[in-house]
């Protein structure tokens, strides 16, 4: 699948998660993408994380992250 796609689709899951009645999950951030050296880090990213942390919160989902 191409990103809009999958972007699409995480729509639509997050959509599905609140339909059955969660209002929180867990989920990873690959921190090892953003630490390119040891204490070093790059948050060029960032905006992804952003994106998804937006899209938990329009719809009243609190997240864990780990």
């Amino acid at each position: 699948p191409s990103i809009p796609q999958l972007l699409e689709l995480r729509q639509v899951i997050l959509d599905r998660v609140v339909e059955l009645g969660f209002r929180m999950i867990e989920t990873y951030i690959p921190w090892s993408v953003h630490e390119i050296a040891p204490g070093e880090w790059d948050w060029a990213r960032q905006g992804r994380i952003d994106a998804v942390m937006d899209s938990l919160a329009a719809r009243g989902i609190k997240a864990s992250v780990v």
